[in-house]
Formats: C-alpha cells, structure tokens, sequence
C-alpha cells in the first residue's frame, strides 16, 4: 500500500535523524515511501507514511544542517501542503511535555537579543495551547499513571532514599518549555528562566509553529542545558519522547482527530 496524502492526519516532527529512527522503531506498520513532486513540491526533508496504532501518522525531520525556529516553520509549511488532511502534530526530540501552566500555552519564547539593562528576558509570545483532543489524552495518561503509584492515604506516606541506578526510571513532567534560535548553554541564564518562569526545558524548533501550528511538543532531556552539552543521552531520550507519544495516540480514537480542523485550512487561510 503506498502512502496517500488525504487518509494521513496526524504528524510527528522530529528534529533530528537519530529522533526519527526513534519514532520509526515504534510503528505498527510501515508504508512504503514514494515521490510526491508530480503531486506537490516538496522542498525540505523527506517525509515517511506510517501506521502508528489506528492512526495515519506522517514523520517528517528538518533537512539535515538545518535547524531552529525557521527551518521548523517551514517544514511544517511544506508538510501540510503535501498532507492537507493533517489534523494535530506532535513535535519530538532527542520527556517533558508541553501543557498550559498559568494561563499560558506550554511553551515560551524568548529571544536572547531582546534584553534590557537588568539582564531581565523579555518574552517574545507562547504557544497556543494543544487541541483539546490532545489535552485530554495528556490528562487520562498522566492519571493513568498516578492511580498505579500515588494512592490517597496518607498514612502510608514513606520517606524514601535518593533512587539509585536501577530504580532510575523514566519520569514524565508537563510544564512550560523554552524555545529560542540558539542553544541554551548557560547554567545561570537556564536557572534564571526557571526561577522566574518554571521552564523546565529548552529546545530551539517548536516556537516556528507557535500560534497557528495546532500541537503538543515532547522533549526528552539529554543534557544539563549548560556548557557540558553532548550527545551521549541522545538516543535514549529520544525513544523516550517517541514511546509517550505512542502512547498519547493510543488513548485518541481516529474519529476524535477526522472531526478537528484541517492544519492547512488553519495555515493558509488568506
């Protein structure tokens, strides 16, 4: 079966190669690749149909040397034109989870040229917050997950030691998510922004899809978002971002995601 742009209406955004070998190890199904140009230009990455539970999943990844909020904006440009029955995207990295935190979107941009005197940050604009469809399927995992471990009496309240190596597992945290042009390399700076925003991690893509992109970005953590960057935690965090967000399409019926607005009705309107 080859791959038809009308029946593909979600997209996962990975940033990087070894992200979307990520996502491609948990699919259900393959589908095979052809060439879309006698159909529409495709002019940035190269896109992959899938099977990902019951829904019909578009991968596509910046092209390679590219990176940031402009090169993210226009590929998702370039996607939906492709695609034009793409209803919700989710945007993937090498895990927090963007979600509205107060009255705010998820996700906050700020520009390292926009500071004033007192080395204050001014916020450049948030993101819209996710469909309501991905929202709630947020909401019944991270329930999920704290009727399994939190329980409602008090009384059995342990207090516990530092986890060691083998209880290290991985952990889900929803919050605010920084998004910049540049990488976020200072360990002051990084603090600062938590301290008076709750950022609980960086990344550089996803504020190219801010307003208008309907999605919900999943960033795994691979560093300390300071000068001691490497790549070493980057697969892993990468299959972690890719797991969840399997998981968040299973707890969202395919009817739920044909009845939401079209990304490219949203895009181009004008």
């Amino acid at each position: 079966m080859e791959p038809q742009p009308q029946k593909e209406t979600s997209s996962l955004q990975p940033h990087a190669s070894i992200v979307r070998v990520a996502a491609k190890a948990l699919v259900d199904k393959n589908i095979p690749v052809v060439e879309y140009g006698q159909q529409v230009q495709w002019r940035r990455g190269d896109p992959v149909a899938l099977l990902m539970g019951k829904h019909n999943v578009v991968i596509i990844r910046l092209p390679k040397g590219e990176y940031g909020i402009a090169a993210a904006a226009s590929s998702a440009g370039d996607m939906v034109r492709t695609f034009p029955n793409i209803r919700i995207g989710l945007m993937l990295s090498d895990i927090v989870v963007s979600a509205p935190h107060n009255e705010k979107g998820g996700l906050f941009q700020y520009d390292f040229g926009k500071t004033i005197q007192d080395q204050e940050f001014r916020s450049t604009g948030f993101l819209d917050q996710p469909p309501g469809l991905l929202r709630a399927a947020m909401g019944d995992i991270e329930a999920k997950s704290c009727e399994a471990v939190c329980g409602d009496d008090e009384s059995k309240l342990i207090v516990r030691p530092d986890r060691n190596d083998e209880e290290d597992n991985l952990a889900i945290h929803y919050g605010l998510i920084a998004s910049a042009n540049q990488l976020m390399k200072d360990a002051l700076v990084r603090d600062r922004l938590f301290a008076e925003k709750d950022v609980l991690c960086f990344e550089m893509e996803a504020a190219g899809l801010m307003n208008h992109f309907p999605c919900v970005v999943t960033r795994g953590i691979c560093d300390y978002s300071d000068s001691h960057k490497n790549k070493e935690w980057q697969g892993y965090a990468a299959m972690a971002a890719a797991a969840y967000t399997k998981d968040l399409l299973s707890h969202i019926p395919p009817n739920k995601v044909e009845v939401e607005k079209k990304i490219s009705g949203i895009l181009f309107v004008g």
